[in-house]
């Protein structure tokens, strides 16, 4: 009998190791044959070649099939393995004759490509805003380091964000982030990038360059309305094919610090934003803010973002050097040696606020020397001592001295409250807290004794000024 013609053809030329159903897409060659005895069986042999590798990229192929008696053809397929090649591979299938088949010319051969195992590991992060004065670097405590752009490196930083909530005279404010993913098997694709922020999914069209895939995704759901601190979590996604198929590539966590306002002054340090934004989380009114923030204050707590109590004048500090040194009375130096003076506490409840957008005022009184002469046992030649305070209880333990020279505490702007950090007091009024200073001062006598005259009800008694 007349020997049979076979020949081959590619008709899934294509395999993908993930199809858009999360399955595996085969490839497929297909055996043809013509003449000879239809109603025998036909065994062909070929031979598989090509830049793939079979076990790794693809199921290894027996090199043998057979076309059933009654039928002209037969397919071959092609299964893609995960773990091969990130990269495109090809699997070619030549035919061989054989004492019962011929091959056809021209069509002992075909290809299939395999389109790769891709991979997507996320690389940095760059935060920000739609209106880029809702987004604030946060400053690093104890350094001049500024947590800036990128906010996120793969396993090298994993810095703290801050955003003003919505709601303010800005509107809502929402959140951009810059992605860029490192990829391999991404050759020829329609590429996005998406971030999926708790439910809310978030996507944009990204560019290819040097196996960086870059984008910035912009979250449309709006920050929170109310102060907060948080965390960020994203996970992240990358697609060569338009979005039809999409490979994960890393999820994040950023600590992220909503505030009241916009911040006022030139550094946002860590500590300043944990300090009132986990004491004023969930408030978004001016008064809320204030109140819980002063509370967190009275409860004398007050600890660096490391957890560190911070002390006032001394306490119990094992960091603190003795003395404190007179030039460092700034809010850095105070989270630095996790102690200060009043001059430094005061200082930092301003920034809590200020982080906040809320405005304060430094003021100090000083007790005038002449006030109380040869009164209330206090004798010609007395000296002035200084104010005895009543008691030594104040930020995190006691404070090494109850004698000061002077004082100093916080009014806001807009109001006529007087806040002590230090020691967590507070007066409704300016005269209230300096009929409460000038009814402790304390006098040394020319004869070793010390005198406390009663408050003598007048603001000549000392100077309160705002610095």
């Amino acid at each position: 009998s007349t020997n049979a013609t076979v020949s081959i053809a590619p008709i899934v030329p294509t395999a993908v190791e993930a199809g858009p159903d999360g399955n595996a897409e085969q490839g497929h060659f297909l055996l043809t044959r013509s003449g000879g005895n239809l109603q025998q069986p036909l065994t062909v042999n070929y031979t598989a070649s090509g830049t793939a590798t079979p076990g790794t990229d693809y199921s290894a192929l027996s090199g043998s099939v057979t076309i059933p008696a009654g039928d002209i053809a037969v397919p071959v397929p092609v299964a893609p393995l995960v773990g091969g090649s990130p990269d495109p591979t090809t699997v070619i299938a030549t035919v061989l004759p054989s004492a019962t088949a011929v091959v056809a010319a021209g069509l002992d051969s075909a290809m299939v490509t395999i389109s790769g195992d891709p991979t997507a590991n996320l690389s940095q992060l760059t935060f920000g805003a739609t209106n880029a004065g809702d987004f604030h670097n946060v400053h690093q405590d104890g350094t001049t380091y500024v947590y800036n752009a990128p906010e996120w490196q793969a396993g090298q930083r994993h810095d703290p964000i801050c955003y003003t909530r919505s709601g303010t005279t800005d509107g809502n404010v929402t959140m951009t982030v810059a992605a860029q993913i490192n990829v391999a098997g991404f050759q020829g694709g329609n590429y996005q990038i998406r971030g999926n922020w708790d439910g809310q999914m978030a996507t944009a069209n990204a560019v290819l360059n040097n196996g960086v895939l870059s984008a910035t995704v912009t979250e449309t759901k709006p920050i929170t309305n109310v102060v907060d601190k948080t965390t960020t979590d994203i996970k992240w996604q990358a697609s060569r094919d338009g979005g039809r198929t999409w490979i994960d590539a890393g999820e994040t966590k950023d600590t992220t610090y909503i505030t009241g306002g916009n911040p006022t002054g030139d550094q946002l340090l860590e500590t300043v934003l944990n300090t009132g934004c986990t004491a004023a989380k969930g408030q978004k009114a001016y008064n809320g803010i204030v109140n819980n923030i002063w509370a967190a204050f009275q409860a004398r707590t007050i600890s660096r973002v490391d957890g560190t109590p911070m002390h006032y004048y001394g306490s119990v500090s094992s960091q603190n050097p003795t003395p404190l040194p007179d030039s460092d009375f700034t809010t850095a130096g105070l989270i630095h040696y996790a102690d200060g003076r009043c001059e430094a506490w005061t200082h930092f409840l301003i920034d809590v606020l200020g982080a906040q957008g809320i405005a304060a005022e430094y003021w100090g009184i000083t007790p005038n020397a002449g006030a109380y002469a040869n009164a209330g046992g206090v004798k010609t030649g007395a000296t002035l001592d200084g104010f005895r305070v009543t008691t030594k209880v104040a930020q995190n333990g006691n404070a090494s001295t109850d004698a000061f020279k002077n004082h100093a505490i916080v009014k806001l702007a807009n109001g006529s409250a007087v806040y002590d950090p230090s020691y967590g007091q507070w007066f409704p009024t300016e005269q209230a807290w300096r009929d409460h200073m000038e009814s402790v001062f304390v006098y040394n006598n020319p004869d070793g004794t010390q005198a406390q005259p009663p408050h003598a009800g007048s603001n000549a008694d000392s100077t309160f000024t705002k610095m």
